[in-house]
């Protein structure tokens, strides 16, 4: 029943569109990016707090760089990588689902700034 619909509806041919998979393509590559954030953020503040956890075992005299390296990772994340990852996040759903209105349809995929 649903294959019925879905062929009345034209939603497979509309879907399987050049300009369609465009979007999609863009979309996912505004994902990618802020998938990389997400990396970064991993990085600075899981991994970061394993090593200094070991390095403040083996070295206590190190404790009041952690206190500054936690004090620095938090305040990049709160004011630059959060901000820069919602960004992106918004952008991949605009480009991937929501046209602007008075875009030119008739222009090819690499004609579009995703910047």
């Amino acid at each position: 029943m649903e294959g019925n619909i879905n062929q009345e509806s034209g939603l497979a041919t509309r879907q399987n569109l050049p300009e369609q998979i465009c979007l999609l393509a863009a979309s996912s590559s505004v994902y990618s990016k802020a998938k990389r954030i997400l990396g970064v953020q991993f990085t600075l503040t899981i991994m970061g707090a394993v090593v200094w956890s070991i390095l403040v075992e083996s070295k206590p005299n190190l404790k009041v760089w952690l206190v500054f390296y936690a004090f620095a990772v938090a305040l990049l994340d709160a004011l630059y990588l959060e901000k820069q990852q919602t960004r992106l996040k918004v952008k991949g759903r605009v480009v991937g689902g929501i046209r602007v209105l008075g875009e030119d349809s008739s222009r090819g995929c690499g004609s579009r700034s995703l910047e």
